[in-house]
């Protein structure tokens, strides 16, 4: 049962790029929409509040993966990081790959992740 959770979890965060978006629940075009918006706004907050939830669920996702040593560790995000920094750094890397916001949401996630705290591998 351990080995079929670690499986799926495997698959649920590194998903090729292959997927085909309209099989998941959201994928870059959606959660670019819903972290985009101003925090201010009150007609928006519902939006942020989801992307907020995605973007920190995904990063706990991929965070006690690694930690238990079932997937290898793909970023070395430093502590005190806030979930409003992941939403960034997340809204980051879709407006600069717009031809992959039709890819699963939490693998683009871990792509900004990878890319914005990079491990030393000395």
């Amino acid at each position: 049962m351990k080995l079929l959770i670690a499986l799926s979890a495997i698959v649920f965060a590194v998903t090729p790029a292959t997927v085909r978006a309209d099989t998941t629940f959201v994928n870059g075009n959606i959660l670019l929409e819903r972290c985009r918006p101003g925090v201010d706004d009150p007609s928006t907050q519902i939006l942020v509040g989801n992307c907020y939830g995605y973007v920190a669920g995904a990063v706990d996702t991929f965070e006690i993966l690694q930690s238990a040593k079932i997937i290898d560790r793909y970023y070395c995000m430093p502590n005190g990081v806030s979930v409003e920094q992941l939403a960034a750094i997340t809204v980051k890397y879709l407006n600069d790959n717009p031809s992959e916001r039709h890819n699963i949401g939490s693998s683009l996630i871990l792509k900004a992740l990878i890319q914005s705290f990079p491990c030393d591998r000395d």
